[in-house]
């Protein structure tokens, strides 16, 4: 949910976020904004307020054009589809929330 939070709140572009043996974590990209304290205490509330709202999670496989086109607003995620991706892939993403703009996570499949 941080991550949408951060989206909702600074318009921030999500880049990579592997899973660590002790976590995970996600780059994203604000421009010349950094993240302060009282910054952090918004995101946990944003974040908070997400969660209340129960959306569910949707898991899509979707077409390399298709997820260029989902994610044409973060030239990160572009990047990585472009390069990375097949003919299809994986995405997570917040139901009902926006058209596409909380997107989450590309999984490349071989299919």
């Amino acid at each position: 949910m941080a991550g949408a939070a951060i989206e909702a709140l600074y318009g921030a572009h999500l880049t990579i976020g592997p899973p660590l043996s002790t976590g995970f974590y996600y780059d994203s990209y604000m421009g010349a904004h950094t993240i302060s304290d009282e910054d952090l205490k918004k995101i946990e509330a944003k974040a908070g307020e997400l969660s209340a709202q129960k959306h569910s999670f949707l898991r899509m496989v979707i077409s390399k054009e298709q997820a260029l086109e989902m994610f044409k607003h973060n030239p990160f995620k572009c990047s990585l589809i472009a390069t990375k991706v097949g003919a299809w892939c994986c995405v997570r993403c917040l139901e009902n929330y926006g058209i596409w703009c909380m997107v989450y996570g590309i999984w490349y499949i071989a299919i």
